[in-house]
């Protein structure tokens, strides 16, 4: 005999789950070291939190491995690719800090400055600062906050050695009077799904 479904929700078990994810309520923040050279770049603090209006989460893929015998296909996981791109995109704040701090971070990678850009004195024109890709990277991590935005959720997420790929640029209209939102394309080689409880 089939089970009679229970239709009301406040006497069903879907009750007692918990509330569904907010896509809005997160947070980003880069982290590096004291020893690092974007330590100074993200204004001498060893973590850089972008007030972000949105922000891709990473994705894990597998390509395919195929065999066929005796005219059957099957298909197996293949090598698993989980480096990839993260865009974030956010509001820019008037005195344009996240704009300097991402155009000196990617001067740092490669600088093709001349004469008046930012940060000239302290780089290599034409050239890049460092060859280790440790020098100009750090971690993200992105975190989801609860409906009350009083604790985080049990995961979020950790990407590596990122850089900033794409700084995109924006246009300036006399004709509308919304805020500025910039796009960065940010490149990782790695991230984890880590248990915030092990926060200290």
């Amino acid at each position: 005999m089939a089970e009679t479904n229970n239709l009301n929700l406040f006497t069903s078990n879907l009750v007692n789950l918990p509330d569904p994810v907010k896509a809005h309520e997160f947070q980003c923040i880069f982290e590096t070291t004291t020893d690092s050279p974007l330590y100074k770049l993200f204004g001498n603090s060893d973590d850089l939190t972008i007030r972000a209006r949105k922000v891709s989460v990473p994705q894990k893929d597998f390509g395919e491995l195929s065999t066929e015998y005796l005219g059957m296909k099957r298909v197996f996981p293949g090598k698993a690719v989980v480096n990839g791109t993260t865009g974030i995109t956010f509001d820019e704040f008037q005195d344009l800090f996240i704009t300097k701090t991402m155009h000196l971070w990617q001067s740092y990678i490669f600088n093709n400055g001349i004469y008046k850009d930012i940060g000239i004195n302290n780089a290599n024109i034409g050239a890049a600062s460092s060859n280790y890709l440790r020098d100009y990277s750090c971690t993200l991590k992105i975190y989801m906050y609860d409906s009350a935005l009083s604790k985080l959720l049990p995961y979020y997420y950790l990407l590596t050695e990122v850089y900033p790929k794409t700084d995109a640029g924006f246009e300036l209209n006399y004709e509308t009077d919304g805020k500025i939102q910039k796009e960065i394309t940010f490149n990782y080689n790695n991230f984890e799904v880590v248990d915030s409880t092990t926060i200290s």
